[in-house]
């Protein structure tokens, strides 16, 4: 026993209820209480201390120095306030009907109970620790990917290191295991291609090209979205007629070849607005005749495909990239060419953004809408969660929240997560680096998580600054020794 249950004028409710600690008592910790209809359990919110001797300013200054001459600490109490969640019972798990009874006994919950009543799967994906309790946190794969993922966080909190632990978790799976592929905007990644745990399932795909004569109108329209019917259909009878001539030995054809049929068979001002995005396209040196990078390849069981876009700074070119990539991800899984799949898309206010101008938001939007009939799965990795498009947050039904301090990111999360109550929302400011709060269909409940110790190496962009400085400085010394040895 840790307290007893204490009577006030609205407490205890179904909703929650006090309790005068006898033991150390720590906030977002479990606790339990017996009643008839079975166990109570809840989670500690806040944590009081209060002292009679110290109430009134005027009794103190009186006093002098009151704990040498009378017994304060005696007269200490800690009191909890505690969030009920439910009850659990040999029937399984329901919302309470009545209050705990005043005087009750109150106990730290144990750990067979809370992998039951949070919904714990023995075989599932270990992400971590629970806190206060040290037990560790295992989620169902399905709960967890069915209905896509979103991981929020600030700048440095650990976001990739998280998803890092998920990706290990994922390839390490004996059975039901699902390809991996990760858009990676800063190299955070490339480390598993050089662990020898992992490297034989890694592949790091850099300068992806895409092959023109793979695309269809429906392709075009995707990265230039003001086309017109009229353009579409004009632009459509040009590829028929590209695709005939490669049938009958003409060879790939680049976009070149589209440009000066749309100039030959569609002219005026249509051929004139068609080329002029056709140029943009051809701009970015993201196509040609042939590509190098399939479909088939990008997803294979139990492995992972990291596309490394650290060294493109365009953010165009990113999104052209992002949306040719999730699109050909999503039309395969539907038509059962590739096994089911986790698309790890990390900046994703980039790639799926508010704006309306985000060439990618389209397909990722619809990955995020119909993507869970089929086994395509989202992991949306963002620290900028208010500039995440709504529609393919609001499909994130499993959210991993680490530390967050911009005031409009933590009321778009208060907004966007289900089971999300201000005293929780409160905390994500002090969670510090690793620690994160789970909420949604991954668990029966909200809890907070340290995140467990990677097993993989991490990528090369991962040092801190003064590791990066100190190595800098130590290869301009060695250049000028060898410079001065050559001399």
């Amino acid at each position: 026993m840790i307290g007893r249950v204490l009577s006030l004028d609205s407490s205890p409710s179904t909703l929650e209820y006090y309790f005068v600690a006898s033991e150390p008592v720590k906030k977002n910790m479990f606790v339990a209480v017996d009643s008839q209809d079975g166990t109570v359990i809840g989670m500690v919110t806040e944590v009081y201390r209060s002292n009679r001797y110290y109430e009134s300013p005027e009794t103190m200054k009186r006093s002098g120095s009151i704990p040498e001459k009378l017994p304060a600490r005696d007269w200490e109490l800690e009191t909890a306030r505690v969030r009920v969640y439910g009850v659990l019972s040999e029937e399984g798990i329901r919302r309470p009907f009545q209050a705990v009874s005043p005087g009750s006994e109150v106990r730290v919950a144990s750990a067979e109970e809370l992998e039951r009543f949070l919904g714990f799967d023995p075989n599932g994906l270990h992400l971590g620790s629970l806190e206060h309790h040290g037990i560790p946190v295992r989620v169902s794969l399905s709960k967890m990917f069915q209905k896509h993922v979103a991981v929020l966080a600030m700048s440095g909190a650990g976001k990739s290191y998280a998803v890092s632990v998920m990706i290990e978790e994922l390839l390490d799976r004996e059975q039901a295991r699902p390809a991996v592929i990760v858009l990676d905007v800063h190299g955070e990644y490339t480390g598993f291609a050089e662990d020898p745990a992992y490297a034989s399932r890694t592949r790091v795909y850099e300068n992806v090209r895409i092959p023109v004569p793979s695309l269809t109108v429906s392709d075009y329209s995707l990265f230039m979205p003001g086309m017109t019917e009229v353009q579409k259909r004009e632009l459509g009878g040009v590829l028929a007629d590209l695709r005939a001539r490669q049938s009958a030995g003409s060879g790939p054809y680049d976009l070149a070849d589209v440009m000066d049929a749309v100039e030959q068979k569609v002219g005026g001002s249509t051929a004139r607005a068609l080329n002029a995005w056709l140029e943009q396209l051809a701009g970015t040196g993201l196509f040609d005749r042939t590509g190098n990078i399939s479909v088939e390849d990008l997803a294979r069981p139990g492995a992972l495909s990291v596309i490394n876009l650290a060294s493109e700074t365009n953010l165009y070119k990113k999104q052209v990239l992002g949306a040719w990539v999730s699109r050909n991800l999503f039309w395969a899984r539907r038509d059962g060419r590739i096994p089911p799949f986790v698309l790890f898309v990390e900046e994703a206010h980039n790639f799926a953004g508010n704006e309306s101008s985000s060439i990618s938001r389209g397909i990722i939007e619809t990955i995020a809408r119909e993507g869970r009939k089929f086994g395509a799965s989202l992991c949306l990795v963002s620290q900028r969660p208010v500039r995440l498009s709504t529609t393919a947050l609001s499909q994130c039904n499993t959210q991993l929240i680490l530390r967050v301090t911009n005031p409009y990111d933590l009321k778009h999360i208060g907004e966007s997560s289900e089971g999300i109550d201000q005293s929780t929302l409160d905390s994500i400011t002090s969670l510090r680096v690793g620690e994160g709060i789970l909420v949604g269909e991954a668990v029966n409940f909200p809890l907070f998580l340290k995140i467990r110790k990677r097993r993989s190496r991490e990528g090369g962009l991962g040092k801190d600054f003064e590791q990066a400085t100190r190595e800098y400085e130590e290869k301009q010394e060695k250049e000028k020794k060898d410079a001065g040895a050559f001399l």
